[in-house]
């Protein structure tokens, strides 16, 4: 089933088959940035299994003709272990992708990406196994981090609003929001962290709340459930930081809260990703990626005077820089989990 799933993605991708002389299993070619690239998907398992030699002709038939850069083996196993070993060929990119588990596994010296495709074939094989999931149970697989930040955000709205008045400054100094001279001068920098979960006005909130779940709710399938919660802090605290430390050392007299630091900073890296998958998931998914990023950042940072737009550009900067440091992270890994 997962090697249907992933040979229909690839379908869906523009690969096609492709005749090459000798080769016992599906070859399947694209065009990318003007060059062809290969895909080989095959499956390891239910009474089909592939020896090493057998693995090694076929390479050997599909790279003759080729660049190995080019062409990537998919193997779907029921047994990882067994097979882990096919991934140590030389000269070979080649992918495990856990039948049982549904997760590729990348090793040690092989292609952290190929052309755009990992997150593609992850987010493919991990929805069909949310769709059993909805069948099995009558419910679907939810990005759960995201909805636990949302709810974070709005318990703590709820306890602040019935204390207080949250458009208040000075109320919203006392509960925890960012402000220099605390931050800076009594070292409080816990404030850091705490503003990034409140908000002046149910307007203020609900607007955040909505562009998070919309970003969080690819976000965190395409990278993982970790990583876009250490993104999510990681952007949210440096925006804020940045942020206060600005208007600090201007002597400007501001107050900061709200999520929309760490938002930017999920759209930075959102970015970075479409960036990386142009080639694979098509024009017009790239431009409409891309299109929400700009309606977002001119309608909150024009339409508004009370907008901390240091922190929105400081979260960009950062979602961007942790982006990229985080795929080149992944290359260093002796096993990676897509």
């Amino acid at each position: 089933m997962v090697y249907d799933e992933i040979v229909q993605f690839l379908g869906q991708q523009n690969f096609a088959l492709t005749n090459v002389s000798g080769a016992n299993f599906k070859v399947l070619a694209n065009q990318a940035e003007g060059e062809p690239i290969f895909c080989v998907p095959m499956r390891n398992g239910a009474g089909q299994y592939i020896s090493e030699s057998l693995l090694e002709n076929l390479c050997f038939q599909v790279l003759r003709n080729y660049p190995s850069r080019n062409i990537l083996f998919i193997l779907v196993t029921d047994d990882v272990e067994r097979d882990k070993h096919y991934s140590q060929m030389v000269g070979i990119n080649l992918w495990i992708v856990d039948e049982q588990n549904r997760e590729i596994r990348i090793y040690e010296n092989q292609p952290d990406d190929f052309y755009g495709l990992k997150y593609g074939i992850r987010m493919s094989i991990s929805q069909s196994r949310d769709a059993k999931m909805q069948q099995m149970f009558g419910i679907k697989n939810i990005p759960i981090i995201t909805i636990i930040l949302i709810a974070l955000n709005l318990i703590y709205f709820i306890i602040l609003a019935l204390k207080g008045d949250v458009n208040n400054a000075g109320y919203m100094v006392s509960m925890g929001a960012s402000y220099g001279p605390y931050v800076f001068q009594k070292y409080q920098f816990w404030r850091l962290i705490t503003n990034m979960f409140m908000h002046f006005g149910v307007m203020h909130l609900l607007s955040n709340m909505i562009y998070l779940f919309l970003v969080g709710l690819n976000m965190e399938r395409m990278i993982g459930r970790w990583k876009f919660l250490a993104l999510y802090f990681m952007t949210g605290f440096g925006a804020s930081l940045i942020s206060t430390a600005f208007y600090y050392i201007r002597g400007d007299d501001v107050v900061s809260a709200g999520a929309s630091g760490a938002i930017y900073g999920l759209i930075g890296a959102l970015v970075v990703l479409t960036y990386k998958t142009r080639g694979r998931t098509g024009r017009s998914a790239m431009w409409l990626r891309i299109g929400f990023v700009i309606i977002f950042l001119f309608y909150s940072n024009f339409m508004s005077t009370r907008v901390d737009v240091v922190a929105h550009i400081a979260g960009f900067i950062l979602g961007i820089i942790l982006a990229i440091a985080f795929n080149a992270a992944g290359t260093t890994r002796k096993e990676k989990k897509a």
